[in-house]
């Protein structure tokens, strides 16, 4: 994805570095990163523009988990799979984007203003890299309780 030289002005940086990086021969700060995905509108991710950051962390981003491969049987699954509550606290949160960068199920991502944003539904597996990760501490993950009524109790 070329990075429009056009966004200069808004990015705060010349036409030049954006040629720059746009023919691999320089890349952009991690900041720089979060600008353009930002004045993108998400049509660039942050690990396409620095990909060196994937390598810090293997096996994290690379989205879903791939299905068993042919012939091989896929793993049991509970009836009742645990589901996750992911909080943010926007008064500690800097925004920097690690959390929507590296989530495994991208069950994070960023608003146009660049502020993490929790998608709802049943992704979340728990597993609390982003919390883990949160230079700010700003993340919570903790696993819904769901009570039982009592006639399938028994």
């Amino acid at each position: 994805m070329k990075i429009p030289l056009s966004l200069a002005k808004e990015l705060s940086c010349s036409a030049d570095h954006l040629s720059k990086i746009n023919r691999g021969e320089r890349r952009p700060s991690v900041k720089l990163a979060r600008k353009i995905v930002r004045a993108m509108g998400g049509k660039v991710s942050l690990l396409e523009l620095r990909p060196d950051l994937a390598d810090l962390y293997p096996g994290v981003g690379a989205g879903p988990a791939a299905p068993a491969p042919a012939g091989q049987p896929e793993l049991p699954r509970s009836k009742a799979q645990k589901k996750y509550v992911t909080d943010i606290f926007r008064a500690w949160c800097k925004e920097c984007g690690i959390c929507a960068a590296f989530c495994p199920q991208q069950c994070i991502t960023l608003n146009e203003e660049g502020r993490p944003l929790v998608e709802p539904g049943e992704r979340c597996t728990g597993c609390g890299w982003c919390e883990l990760h949160c230079p700010d501490f700003a993340i919570s993950v903790r696993e819904c309780v769901t009570t039982v009524p009592k006639e399938e109790a028994d």
